[in-house]
């Protein structure tokens, strides 16, 4: 939705990120960096006249704990192994794009507990790793098909493609799909949104 919380936040991420991006870049690539600054909005655009008389200030205003960093490590480094294991689908030609795969990760009781401590925090899973569907199950129940994590001991990852209908308006595939009669080529999620920005 255009003034929800989630799109409001990465937009805000995104600003932030590009004005960093000016900033360290304006050393090498001077007149790309100038230029690109000057196409801000004059709203967004930091209180100077050139990016290079821009100084950022770094906020403590959301630290991170150590806890937080550890819980973002981790899902970083299970994101880099799901990646892996979908990689030879994607090469093969049986997928176009991760987010049609469902993924059964396979993990042994702290793995468990951590992801669904992150989960329950409000992460979701599937979006972090880019894929339609994403189910935990216990290391021991891996079957020999699954791919072992040379990184990682304590998982293992099952790639099948994603059950469901492709959702034509975010492109994860959904079992719920047209769960609105008046949106029937969309899942509940996008529906919502789409019904929010209807009433706006």
């Amino acid at each position: 939705g255009e003034d929800s919380q989630d799109r409001r936040a990465a937009q805000t991420v995104l600003w932030k990120i590009l004005v960093l991006m000016l900033h360290d870049m304006a050393p090498i690539m001077s007149f790309t960096a100038e230029e690109a600054f000057g196409y801000l909005p004059e709203s967004l655009r930091p209180d100077v006249k050139t990016i290079f008389a821009y100084r950022p200030e770094l906020s403590a205003d959301a630290p991170v704990t150590d806890a937080e960093r550890e819980e973002f490590r981790l899902l970083e480094a299970v994101r880099g192994e799901v990646s892996k294991a979908i990689e030879p689908m994607r090469k093969a030609g049986d997928i176009g794009h991760s987010l049609d795969t469902f993924v059964t990760l396979y993990v042994d009781e702290d793995l468990n507990k951590a992801l669904n401590n992150v989960s329950s925090s409000g992460v979701s899973l599937k979006q972090m790793f880019i894929v339609s569907k994403v189910a935990l199950a216990p290391l021991a129940d891996a079957p020999a098909s699954a791919v072992e994590c040379e990184e990682m001991q304590s998982l293992k990852i099952q790639v099948a493609t994603a059950p469901g209908e492709k959702c034509q308006r975010c492109w994860t595939y959904s079992e719920e799909l047209g769960s609105d009669s008046a949106h029937p080529e969309i899942c509940p999620r996008c529906t919502e949104v789409v019904l929010a920005m209807d009433e706006g």
